[in-house]
């Protein structure tokens, strides 16, 4: 393709070569930097956040398991122990009525012997 210059001699435009690239200002190397700050900043600063939400997580998951275990071995020790005391109070009821007639009978032939004293001491 000619183009006409001013003089009326024609101009040669040749295609861009495609691997070619021009030097960048130092306007805009500066702002390349810039930008490549920027983003490594908010790509900083969003991988902190990313690290604290799964901090937060795993916190609030270790809390719930410790609390759901804690929870579950309460109502256990809970259920353990009254098994346990019903058990020994089952076993403690027949010896506890069996010392209790005992300790009426003794009483009842103390009381009858003293009676038996008693009137055996009396003039008549």
């Amino acid at each position: 393709m000619a183009a006409r210059a001013k003089a009326g001699v024609a101009a040669k435009i040749s295609a861009v070569d495609e691997s070619y690239r021009r030097a960048p200002a130092p306007i805009e190397q500066q702002q390349d930097a810039v930008y490549a700050y920027e983003r490594s900043r908010a790509e900083i600063l969003d991988e902190k956040v990313w690290k604290a939400r799964i901090r937060s997580e795993r916190s609030a998951a270790y809390w719930f398991a410790a609390s759901k275990w804690g929870m579950v071995g309460l109502i256990f020790g809970m259920v353990l122990g009254g098994m346990g005391m019903y058990i020994a109070s089952n076993a403690a009821i027949p010896m506890a009525q069996d010392a209790m007639t005992r300790a009426a009978a003794i009483n009842g032939a103390l009381a009858n012997d003293a009676q038996e004293r008693a009137d055996f001491s009396l003039p008549e």
